[in-house]
């Protein structure tokens, strides 16, 4: 038996203003099956998980580096 879905999460790729988002939105609109859509305002929280997923990829990166070009 195959999983059925209520729904999806889209995320961009940025934060774009609303005006701009807004044929986005009409346009997922249009999409069959497609009972609504809902805005999610960008926040502080928001900033902040950016910068902690942004350090962690850093941190990844150089000890990457470091292991396998730190030697040169």
């Amino acid at each position: 038996m195959t999983n059925r879905l209520t729904g999806v999460f889209v995320a961009f790729e940025r934060e774009i203003r609303d005006d701009d988002a807004e044929a986005i939105v009409e346009a997922i609109k249009m999409v069959r099956g497609v009972a609504g859509v809902t805005k999610k305002i960008s926040e502080a929280v928001d900033f902040a998980a950016e910068r902690r997923i942004e350090e962690r990829l850093r941190e990844k990166f150089w000890q990457f580096y470091k292991e396998n070009f730190g030697k040169l």
